[in-house]
């Protein structure tokens, strides 16, 4: 009951038990099989592609590193087995965008005027401001086949689009296999506008292989790197993209670019900054909720505590490196959106952000952007349940470190920390009412739930954090005294000895006390 939402389930579901237990047995049985060494890594690319043409070499020790930090505990062997497939597949698609440069030299440098690039913490509206912008004629989206395979695969523009597709469709189902409750996140199609750090991983200079895997020595590491031949790789990723599918306007996402906003900066020196703005709390609440399940996958459990510090940490970091990188920017290259005024009137929104830049704004694209707004989708609002608390993440914990950010984004002053309440259920002596020397015989330790208080805790506010503590099977700690802000007890009669003691113990704390039941009820002034 310490959570008034229950969370993703961090514990492996029963499909991805068995797949943990079939790679660890294929690890044992074929030594080698999750061979990430680097150079294992190139050879097996090399060797399904023909080529070891896949340009600069910079992004080897990048992909070492990453690597390095997968391939020992407490990554599991499930874990290498992904990291293995991974690997390998972005250095063919460097191999075969190689080829693609190589016969389109112009490319190398391509032309990319006015991109849109949505950015902002994770989970702050970027998505939705993404699909609403690209709604105009004339500009568009990535999507997510195309981004897990930039390059064509067929000389016929229909079967090359076709197979390019079907093999999203199969990345897609296996990743519903491993975490099928990411539909109710991040409702991810073979068509829809996605996040183009998919391109940037083919360099493996993505900050995701840290907040979504779990790898933070890389994640150190990658911070304090020059990334600017990973974003001149990334632009020209763009340009064969561009040419397969022409638009006047490119409308990119990634959250990931707020850590990166100098390079964005000047690898785009026109781009138009749209930055998504959501209160800390809640973007790094609902992020960790969802980071839940790839980390589910790569160590099997997942520290809740340990995940949201660590991703608040990050997001700091971010919100710090993006701010400074701002201050010495033409202000006229940004426009700030709240998610609170994207949600209350999104194509107002739209149209505000897009007359800001000067771009286009035509009714046929609000009406494109009204249609997006009415498709079904899996995670729509209410979906996703979580709750800061879940995470270690309460708010005065964040407030300091990002209260020149609030600023900037014009958000609200953080809500009061969640109410802290100890429900306790006293103690029955032995008697008829415990059955204390009956219960062994059917290898239980209490007789009566606790029902009175879980009905009681069904009526609190749901941003209180509960904890329930039921003397019959566990002793009350000091701590969890020490933790609470009001102890809820209630009992009958027979438990009033057991009630006596925690009444006692709570006003020794100095903790505040409310005593309910048929015990206070019938003898009010004994718990007075």
């Amino acid at each position: 009951m310490n959570d008034p939402q229950p969370p993703i389930l961090p514990a492996p579901r029963p499909l991805q038990w068995a797949l943990q237990r079939v790679a660890s047995v294929g690890a044992h049985l074929v030594p080698g099989r999750f061979d990430l060494r680097p150079e294992a890594v190139l050879d097996r690319a090399a060797g399904l592609e023909g080529s070891r043409e896949w340009g600069s070499e910079r992004f080897i020790e990048p992909m070492s590193r990453v690597l390095r930090e997968a391939s020992a505990p407490p990554y599991t062997a499930l874990a290498r087995a992904v990291s293995q497939e991974v690997a390998v597949r972005a250095v063919r698609n460097r191999i075969r965008a190689e080829r693609v440069l190589s016969a389109h030299p112009h490319l190398r440098d391509p032309r990319i005027e006015r991109p849109i690039f949505v950015v902002g913490l994770p989970r702050s509206g970027t998505t939705l401001l993404q699909n609403l912008l690209a709604a105009e004629p004339g500009s568009r989206a990535l999507q997510f086949w195309e981004l897990t395979q930039p390059t064509a695969v067929h000389r016929d523009p229909a079967v090359d689009r076709a197979r390019r597709q079907a093999r999203a469709a199969r990345d897609l189902r296996a990743a519903a296999w491993l975490a099928p409750e990411m539909s109710a996140v991040h409702d991810v199609r073979v068509d829809s506008a996605e996040e183009c750090w998919l391109l940037m991983a083919n360099s493996f200079a993505v900050l995701n292989y840290d907040l979504a895997n779990g790898a933070q020595a890389f994640g150190d590491w990658l911070l304090q790197q020059d990334l600017g031949w990973a974003w001149a790789e990334y632009r020209r990723s763009l340009g064969i993209l561009l040419a397969e599918r022409p638009a006047t306007t490119l409308v990119l996402k990634c959250p990931e670019h707020l850590w990166f906003l100098d390079h964005l900066l000047q690898t785009f020196p026109d781009a138009c900054v749209v930055w998504a703005h959501r209160d800390p709390v809640r973007s790094a609440a609902s992020y960790a909720s969802m980071v839940t399940l790839s980390r589910r996958l790569m160590f099997g459990r997942v520290d809740a505590a340990a995940l949201g510090a660590h991703v608040l940490r990050r997001f700091t970091q971010g919100i710090e490196r993006a701010m400074a990188v701002r201050e010495r920017a033409d202000p006229a290259r940004f426009a700030d959106v709240r998610l609170e005024d994207l949600t209350a009137d999104p194509l107002g929104t739209v149209a505000r952000i897009r007359q800001g830049f000067g771009l286009p704004c035509t009714g046929e694209g609000l009406r494109r952007a009204a249609e997006h707004l009415v498709l079904p989708r899996h995670d729509a609002p209410g979906r996703h349940r979580y709750h800061p608390a879940q995470y270690g993440l309460a708010a005065p914990a964040v407030l300091p470190a990002v209260a020149d950010y609030r600023v900037l984004a014009q958000l609200p002053a953080p809500p009061p920390p969640p109410r802290r309440a100890l429900l306790v259920h006293p103690r029955f002596p032995i008697t008829y009412w415990g059955f204390q020397y009956a219960l062994p015989l059917s290898n239980r330790r209490a007789s009566l739930p606790p029902l009175g208080l879980v009905s009681l805790a069904a009526l609190l506010p749901t941003s209180w954090s509960l904890t329930l503590v039921d003397l019959n099977i566990e002793e009350l700690s000091d701590e969890a005294l020490a933790a609470c802000d009001v102890v809820l007890l209630g009992g009958m009669r027979v438990q009033a000895e057991s009630m006596d003691e925690v009444i006692a113990r709570a006003r020794a704390a100095g903790v505040r006390l409310v005593v309910g039941g048929p015990a206070a009820t019938s003898d009010p002034e004994r718990f007075a």
